[in-house]
């Protein structure tokens, strides 16, 4: 009789408790407002957070949704003289009208899918606030071309998977975590530099998923910026993506074999040469990055005088084998034939260790596109042959 009154009692006594849980729960969810602004009609909460230091209780509000968002969007700084801090979840999933979003500058988080499948938002602006992404924010945004990452501490997974359009992402040293696959996917993205602290989580960066063969792959343009040793290097070493330590690896070594040469020099001029055509390049981003020597942002002649530069001046510390170039670029249509001469003279006197260089490159005459070039080369090293026409003689001077 008293195991009977004793098991009444219980459940009597967790019936109560889940009364007053289920109470205590509908006290603790916000109300959900409305208010029109701009034409669009925003749906929000006040939210509360109480602090156990100075005993105060901060409100803030989040927007949990909007309903005729279309065009250029700018959400309300504050509401009800509150700060808009929080994009809540699915605030605006899949709406197909929105182009641009400006934040305001009270923003914090941005929730998960808030923005996910905006499939015509091409830019967020004034997100340089923002701390966390939520998983998923702004999947499926295929048309997002620029947003601010600088102030982000965490980026959860999938934030950005297939935003294809997307070029470019800056990161400061506040960034803790990208989550797994949080930029799986963007194909537009060439190069990123990644801070020394900052984790990354499995198939964040670099991946895609390959249609024809059914497996997950590593982009072979993509290149990965930062310190030798950070957790950046171990995950592009794990995955077979390309990394460069700027203050480490040596600018101008563009065919990786950890020596800047003359056949680097070589390299870039062939390159010069289907650019100044209107061929398409055949650079990766590491090649790109490592050719680039002046950091001008494009491949010409004067990268290759630098390049050539460098490699005499190591030649002359004892690091590099020694050879000179001078070059030679002819391109030919069937309608006409431009010549490009990059005469490269280095000398290297026998007291100093910084070369004099002379670089001279003659306008083309002609706009034609080129059908045919080839490549020869008279160092020491093996002659190349490719589409456009570098001729290149080995010279030495003490």
């Amino acid at each position: 009789m008293k195991k009977k009154i004793s098991l009444l009692t219980s459940a009597v006594m967790l019936s109560a408790a889940l009364m007053n849980g289920s109470a205590y729960a509908e006290e603790d969810t916000p109300e959900v407002k409305t208010i029109v602004i701009g034409g669009i009609i925003y749906s929000y909460t006040v939210d509360e957070n109480y602090s156990w230091y100075d005993d105060e209780t901060e409100k803030f509000v989040t927007i949990v949704g909007a309903q005729n968002a279309k065009g250029e969007v700018k959400l309300p700084l504050s509401l009800e003289d509150y700060p808009v801090t929080n994009v809540g979840s699915k605030a605006f999933f899949n709406n197909t009208d929105i182009t641009s979003v400006k934040l305001p500058d009270t923003l914090e988080t941005i929730g998960s899918n808030a923005f996910a499948g905006c499939i015509s938002l091409e830019k967020v602006e004034n997100s340089k606030g923002v701390s966390n992404y939520g998983q998923g924010a702004f999947m499926g945004c295929t048309s997002l071309k620029t947003i601010d990452l600088s102030g982000a501490e965490d980026i959860y997974d999938s934030a950005f998977s297939s935003c294809i359009s997307l070029t470019d992402v800056n990161f400061s040293d506040k960034l803790n975590y990208i989550r797994q696959e949080a930029f799986f996917g963007c194909s537009g993205l060439s190069v990123v530099t990644i801070p020394k602290d900052t984790y990354i989580e499995y198939n964040a960066l670099g991946k895609y998923y390959d249609l024809r063969s059914g497996y997950y792959k590593s982009d072979e343009n993509f290149l990965i910026l930062g310190e030798r040793g950070s957790h950046a290097d171990s995950y592009a070493d794990n995955y077979s993506i390309s990394f460069i330590d700027p203050k480490k690896d040596r600018r101008g070594d563009v065919d990786k074999d950890g020596f800047v040469s003359a056949s680097d020099s070589s390299a870039v001029l062939q390159e010069y040469a289907r650019l100044s055509t209107a061929a398409e390049g055949t650079f990766t981003s590491y090649q790109i990055y490592m050719g680039d020597f002046d950091e001008n942002g494009r491949i010409d002649a004067g990268d290759a005088s630098a390049i050539l530069a460098e490699y005499a001046r190591l030649s002359t510390l004892g690091d590099e084998p020694v050879t000179t170039t001078s070059t030679t670029v002819t391109t030919s249509s069937t309608t006409s034939t431009t010549t490009v001469t990059t005469t490269i003279t280095t000398t290297v006197p026998k007291t100093t260790a910084k070369p004099t260089v002379t670089t001279t490159v003659p306008k083309a005459t002609t706009k034609a596109a080129a059908t045919t070039a080839a490549v020869k080369s008279t160092t020491k090293a093996a002659a190349t042959t490719a589409k456009a026409a570098v001729t290149t003689a080995a010279t030495s001077t003490k």
